[in-house]
Protein backbone atom coordinates (compact mmCIF):
# COMPACT_ATOMS: atom_id res chain seq x y z
CA UNK A 1 0.00 0.00 0.00
CA UNK A 2 3.01 2.38 0.83
CA UNK A 3 4.19 1.98 -2.73
CA UNK A 4 1.12 2.70 -4.30
CA UNK A 5 0.10 5.40 -2.35
CA UNK A 6 4.12 7.19 -3.71
CA UNK A 7 2.94 5.94 -6.93
CA UNK A 8 -0.05 8.08 -6.60
CA UNK A 9 1.24 10.99 -4.97
CA UNK A 10 4.16 11.41 -8.13
CA UNK A 11 2.32 10.79 -10.95
CA UNK A 12 2.41 13.50 -12.82
CA UNK A 13 -0.38 15.11 -14.47
CA UNK A 14 -1.79 14.77 -10.76
CA UNK A 15 -5.05 13.14 -10.25
CA UNK A 16 -7.14 13.11 -7.27
CA UNK A 17 -7.97 9.92 -4.71
CA UNK A 18 -9.49 8.90 -1.97
CA UNK A 19 -7.69 7.20 0.69
CA UNK A 20 -10.36 4.77 2.63
CA UNK A 21 -9.59 3.90 6.50
CA UNK A 22 -10.65 0.96 8.40
CA UNK A 23 -13.10 2.97 10.22
CA UNK A 24 -15.16 3.65 7.21
CA UNK A 25 -13.88 7.63 6.93
CA UNK A 26 -12.29 8.83 3.60
CA UNK A 27 -9.57 11.75 3.00
CA UNK A 28 -9.51 13.14 -0.89
CA UNK A 29 -6.40 14.13 -2.20
CA UNK A 30 -7.10 16.97 -4.28
CA UNK A 31 -3.50 17.99 -5.30
CA UNK A 32 -0.56 16.15 -4.42
CA UNK A 33 1.48 19.26 -2.34
CA UNK A 34 -1.59 18.02 0.00
CA UNK A 35 -0.40 14.66 1.44
CA UNK A 36 2.84 13.42 2.58
CA UNK A 37 3.83 9.84 3.52
CA UNK A 38 6.63 9.64 5.96
CA UNK A 39 9.11 6.97 7.02
CA UNK A 40 7.17 5.58 9.37
CA UNK A 41 4.02 4.88 7.89
CA UNK A 42 2.14 7.76 9.11
CA UNK A 43 0.20 9.65 6.54
CA UNK A 44 -0.90 13.55 6.91
CA UNK A 45 -3.47 15.00 4.69
CA UNK A 46 -3.68 18.43 5.27
CA UNK A 47 -6.73 20.89 3.91
CA UNK A 48 -7.07 24.39 2.15
CA UNK A 49 -9.84 24.72 4.58
CA UNK A 50 -11.23 23.68 7.73
CA UNK A 51 -14.31 21.38 7.06
CA UNK A 52 -16.68 22.62 10.22
CA UNK A 53 -19.58 20.77 8.23
CA UNK A 54 -18.01 17.13 9.04
CA UNK A 55 -15.73 18.39 12.11
CA UNK A 56 -13.16 18.12 10.01
CA UNK A 57 -9.45 20.02 10.91
CA UNK A 58 -6.99 21.26 8.53
CA UNK A 59 -4.88 17.86 8.51
CA UNK A 60 -5.60 14.42 9.42
CA UNK A 61 -3.02 11.87 10.22
CA UNK A 62 -3.34 8.63 9.54
CA UNK A 63 -2.07 5.43 10.10
CA UNK A 64 -0.50 3.52 7.09
CA UNK A 65 -2.00 0.47 8.40
CA UNK A 66 -5.27 1.42 8.48
CA UNK A 67 -5.37 2.25 4.88
CA UNK A 68 -7.87 -0.14 3.37
CA UNK A 69 -8.44 1.15 0.24
CA UNK A 70 -7.26 3.88 -2.65
CA UNK A 71 -9.84 5.01 -4.85
CA UNK A 72 -9.97 6.95 -8.06
CA UNK A 73 -12.35 9.42 -9.37
CA UNK A 74 -14.78 6.50 -10.39
CA UNK A 75 -14.44 4.97 -7.34
CA UNK A 76 -12.81 1.88 -8.76
CA UNK A 77 -9.65 0.41 -6.52
CA UNK A 78 -6.59 1.06 -7.56
CA UNK A 79 -4.00 -1.90 -7.73
CA UNK A 80 -1.32 -2.23 -5.28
Amino acid sequence: MEHALQQLLAVRPFAPFKIRMSNGDSHIIREPDLAMLDAGGTVVVFRRQPDTQHGRERAAVLALHHVVALLDDDTMDIPY
